[in-house]
């Protein structure tokens, strides 16, 4: 993997590595140091992500999406490794950064398979953020993970639980309900935790009627992060919401673990939804 670009965040101890891949397209992994026992990669399972999610800053622009091969994930965490030598016992592969990982699931089980053999480490961990594109995918994931023994986190994007509002903002996405019981199901059979992410958007998911819904529809073994928001300028409809501290409270009334929580890298553009962006548009 050739390196062509390395930005350092001057807020936080985060690398964006950006790395060319087949055909000149861009692979971007953020490296990430929060001081608290472990290093974090964010890789991508995709070139780019076609999900069409209104608030990501990949929607909209001409960037072919497709899978990447279990060696070419394998060979972006030796590079990010070589980069930047391991710091800490514990290694956090993250599949949060380019494309939806349960549509390129192959890929993402056979490198974190390739993964577990990098010899730097005491312990390694997967996670992976997805948004649900299907119940076949999702149900073929649980499987290879209970299979394969490997300890897979995972982050499941929510933002929403009004049925039409969410199907505007995230058109690919499974509904909420079904969603859910497929989520219980994986802490059931894999023993392994979930955690909801869901970005507050003012008068678009802030709302107390929201927070009754969450409470009545999410399984409280779940735990809830309420992401910051990171605007688009061709989407100035979609803002911050200033009432994170009351929502959270609320939720945490109702018996919830509530987490609020600002992606890491995200003054350099490689956060949530940000990936790869910069090398098409500057």
């Amino acid at each position: 993997m050739q390196l062509i670009d390395s930005i350092k965040s001057p807020s936080e101890n985060v690398y964006k590595l950006v790395y060319n891949g087949s055909n000149n397209i861009p692979l971007e992994v953020s490296y990430i140091r929060k001081g608290d026992g472990k290093d974090i990669l964010c890789v991508p399972t995709q070139t780019s992500c076609k999900m069409g999610c209104k608030f990501c800053h990949l929607t909209g622009l001409e960037i072919p999406a497709k899978n990447l091969v279990p060696e070419e994930i394998f060979n972006l965490v030796k590079a990010a490794l070589e980069f930047q030598y391991p710091d800490n016992p514990t290694l956090l592969i993250s599949f949060m950064g380019a494309g939806e990982p349960l549509l390129n699931v192959s890929g993402l089980i056979n490198s974190a398979k390739l993964i577990q053999s990098i010899p730097e480490y005491q312990k390694i961990r997967f996670a992976i953020s997805t948004i649900i594109p299907n119940q076949k995918t999702f149900t073929d994931f649980t499987n290879q993970v209970i299979e394969s023994k490997l300890p897979f986190k995972l982050h499941w994007s929510l933002h929403c639980v009004k049925p039409e509002t969410r199907k505007s903002l995230m058109p690919a996405a499974l509904p909420v309900v079904q969603s859910l019981e497929l989520l219980s199901t994986y802490i059931e059979l894999t023993g392994q935790p979930v955690e909801i992410h869901y970005t507050l958007m003012a008068g678009v998911n802030d709302t107390p009627l929201d927070i009754g819904t969450i409470s009545k529809l999410v399984d409280r073994r779940m735990v809830i992060k309420l992401l910051r928001f990171s605007p688009k300028a061709d989407e100035p409809t979609l803002m911050e919401s200033y009432d994170t501290a009351q929502f959270r409270m609320q939720l945490e009334q109702n018996g919830f673990t509530v987490e609020v929580y600002s992606p890491p890298g995200r003054d350099i553009g490689s956060s949530c939804g940000q990936f790869i962006v910069d090398q098409y548009t500057k």
